[in-house]
């Protein structure tokens, strides 16, 4: 016999079930507490992947009932006899947990996620709301929005973008990738067209992001599933590399057991090595015996991988096989020659980094915990793998390392992903240190340093990104002793999109410029802080903090600092129009300031007598080409309409404002000889501001409000900045509106003017002669 699986029946204890692998394997039933077996069921479907499942589960209720748990859910109601499969949300289920007080209620575990039952597995509750994906790596690209790549155990590969134009990255931001679950995606990253990703035992697709087309490009069309690996003429691991070369995008190499080349897309390939691993006959056969072969190619031993091109040179590869070998080549594949480390046992060579900034430099994960060995195995070598040293001080034991990347602006920085999380190094691995942070305790592994982020794939909790790294990379022994510090701002990108939170998506980078900043204490209120932004001519455009108060609505800008490291987010826009009162819900409009122009910008932090002042730039989107004279136009009617919506909530404050005033002097009136006079005169003004205070600004105080009342002139300028922004470019509509809406502006402002000016005049006049003192109009502001 080989592997079983054993259920007692909670209903009738002397009732066992058997799921046996044997030569003849099925269900075996003892009805007399296991003196006695009965085979019941040869069904194939309940025993066809030994090796990978053979779980069964005994209804707590009905001695008739059992699950058999293969790739399918089966299940039997007369006592294990016959089978039906039961409807799952996902292939490859593994467990299933039966509520022992009610059998209708059930909890399934497979290669997907969970799945929760309430009515005996008729139905299932969604995996969609589960970010529970296996990746094996992480590729970044360098279009825009950025695109993961990665192969998905149990699933398709897969293509994500990074960011979403909307409120957070959706399944509308993601594809299936070329190859299938064990893909390891090679792509050209500077002109990602054509994604080449494996499949199982050696199959390889390129994918036309553009036509949407694929293509079977193998090096070698033999069809090696199920075959004795040792009667096959290659070899190749189940998340066999490919890569696209750096140097020549039309360059891919594939890794079996021996190294192929293709100078054009997989039209042709050439082993340009011999077999580069330990080629182990004992290793090698049937992936399983004796009753059951195990052939999808998990099973094959003695292959390529990993694949490391240099950065420096196209002439110079090593590779990483799964029995533990590191092989170097520095003349395109001519010659090889063993840089495996001295000294450690056969294991396997997870991953390997050429240095970006030493051609000599090269970085190993090596791993030994599938022979139970879990010591992290960080390697080094500076002078192209001929001398090694393990780099694991400050790692936790324990804790095999998958993946090492150095970073390629800051020499020396390297980050580790391992068993349980993250790692950071200073000093070129000498030193580690955890860097986990939220980080969920999960295998990484894959790591990639890119455009200023870090990206990492998980094993079980999908992709994660840190969205810019300036602060690390920035980071020094010299700094960390600082009381304060403003560090150096990355460049900030105009692009649309906001961080919303969902737990069916996943979370957008922070929108805006990240501003990092590091204090040795709190702020009080002895060294209050204020964050303020300034433009090219050094006029601060917006302020946060101390000082900072909103117009209209005395409303402090929030700056909440505390020891340690900060980050915030500015927006990119200038200070808002100014607020009115209440709820006021404008439709098509958000109420903020315009946007910034693509240019050069400071930030300056004031923490009681300590003032730092950083230079930034800020791009506009890189998908758009549009001319600098072009978006100038664009930002310099923005601007204007920003400062119309400001002066119109000004006014509609002040008018309201002088509503007030007449008010409180038409009751102060009551007992003068010509309180008629003033209360009349009064009530004139009063009527003339309730009908202009519609025109100004809508009574809608909800989004559903903006249905029921009609739009003021704010809300019908701020429609417009929508439309604006919503574009590169100025259009010819836009300013066609623009210029009927400043019309229509002038005429309201003469009423305006008429309210503020003589008929307050008249009014105080009354109240002047009545001995009153007059209604005070406040003077209009200078525009934005």
């Amino acid at each position: 016999m080989g592997k079983i699986g054993v259920a007692v029946s909670p209903a009738n204890s002397d009732r066992i079930f058997a799921i046996v692998e044997a030569e003849k394997s099925g269900l075996y039933r003892s009805d007399d507490a296991g003196n006695t077996w009965k085979l019941l069921s040869e069904d194939r479907n309940i025993v066809t992947r030994s090796w990978y499942y053979m779980n069964i589960t005994a209804d707590p209720a009905n001695a008739d009932v059992v699950y058999v748990i293969n790739a399918p859910i089966m299940k039997s109601i007369d006592g294990g006899k016959t089978f039906a499969t039961l409807n799952a949300q996902h292939g490859d289920n593994h467990f299933l947990w039966i509520n022992p007080k009610d059998s209708r209620y059930m909890a399934n575990a497979n290669d997907g996620g969970a799945t929760i039952s309430l009515d005996g597995g008729k139905s299932w509750s969604t995996q969609g709301n589960q970010p529970t994906a296996q990746f094996y790596h992480v590729i970044v690209d360098d279009a825009y929005p950025y695109r993961l790549y990665s192969g998905q155990q149990d699933n398709s590969s897969v293509i994500i973008k990074s960011r979403s134009d909307e409120g957070a990255i959706t399944d509308a931001d993601w594809q299936n990738g070329p190859g299938c679950e064990s893909a390891n995606i090679g792509v050209d990253r500077k002109n990602p067209r054509y994604i080449y990703g494996g499949c199982y035992q050696g199959i390889l697709d390129e994918l036309d992001m553009t036509s949407n087309l694929r293509r079977n490009i193998m090096p070698w069309p033999e069809l090696n599933l199920t075959e004795p690996s040792n009667e096959t003429k290659y070899r190749f691991n189940w998340t066999a590399p490919a890569l696209v070369s750096r140097h020549a995008g039309n360059v891919i190499y594939h890794g079996g057991n021996v190294l192929f080349r293709s100078p054009d897309r997989g039209r042709t390939w050439t082993p340009i090595s011999p077999d580069l691993t330990r080629n182990d006959k004992a290793t090698q056969g049937l992936g399983g015996t004796p009753f059951t072969n195990e052939g999808a190619g998990g099973e094959v031993y003695g292959a390529i991988i990993t694949i490391a091109e240099s950065p420096h040179d196209a002439n110079t590869l090593y590779v990483g096989t799964d029995d533990g070998l590191v092989q170097l080549t520095r003349d395109g594949g001519k010659t090889w020659t063993n840089v495996t480390p001295a000294g450690l046992a056969v294991g396997l060579s997870n991953e390997l980094e050429v240095s970006p900034h030493d051609p000599g430099t090269v970085y190993l994960a090596f791993r030994l915990d599938r022979r139970g060995d879990y010591t992290p195995y960080p390697m080094k070598s500076t002078d192209y793998g001929r001398s090694w040293t393990r780099i694991s001080t400050g790692m936790r034991e324990g804790e095999p390392v998958r993946v090492i990347r150095e970073d390629p602006e800051r020499k020396g920085l390297l980050y580790a992903g391992t068993e349980t999380g993250a790692y950071l190094s200073f000093d070129g691995g000498a030193h580690w240190q955890p860097f986990s942070q939220n980080l969920p305790n999960v295998p990484v592994t894959g790591l990639d340093v890119r455009h200023g982020n870090l990206y990492a794939s998980t094993e079980g909790r999908a992709f994660w990104a840190l969205d810019d790294l300036s602060a690390v990379r920035q980071l020094s022994a010299d700094l960390a002793k600082a009381v304060v510090h403003l560090f150096t701002p990355r460049e900030a990108m105009l692009v649309p999109g906001t961080q919303g939170r969902s737990t069916g998506a996943g979370t957008n980078p922070a929108p805006g410029a990240n501003i990092f900043i590091a204090l040795a204490a709190a702020p009080d209120s002895a060294n209050a802080a204020t964050l303020e932004f300034l433009d090219t001519r050094g006029i601060v455009i917006r302020r946060f903090g101390k000082g900072a108060v909103g117009k209209g609505v005395a409303t402090p800008a929030p700056l909440t600092l505390k020891a340690g490291l900060n980050a915030f987010q500015w927006d990119l826009r200038s200070e808002s129009p100014a607020k009115l009162p209440g709820n006021v819900n404008i439709w098509g409009g958000s109420g903020a300031g315009y946007l910034m122009t693509p240019g050069t910008y400071q930030v300056r932090l004031t923490v009681g007598t300590t003032v730092q002042t950083r230079s930034f730039t800020v791009v506009q989107d890189p998908r758009i080409s549009t001319s600098a004279t072009e978006i100038a136009a664009r930002d310099a009617m923005a601007r204007a309409i920003v400062a119309r919506v400001d002066e119109i909530h000004e006014s509609l404050l002040r008018i309201r404002d002088v509503k007030s005033q007449v008010a409180g002097y038409i009751e102060k009136a009551k007992d003068v000889p010509t309180g008629k006079q003033i209360a009349e005169k009064g009530n004139g003004i009063t009527t003339a501001v309730d009908s202009l205070d519609p025109r100004l600004s809508t009574k809608a105080a909800n989004g559903q409000d903006v249905i029921n009342f009609r739009n003021g002139i704010n809300a019908q300028y701020a429609f417009l900045l929508g439309n604006l922004e919503g574009n590169e470019v100025l259009t010819q509509p836009v300013r066609d509106r623009f210029v009927e809406l400043e019309k229509l502006w002038t005429t309201i402002q003469q009423r305006i003017s008429d309210v503020e000016t003589k008929q307050v005049d008249e009014f105080n006049a009354l109240l002047k002669a009545a001995q009153l003192n007059g209604v005070i109009v406040t003077k209009p502001k200078v525009a934005m």
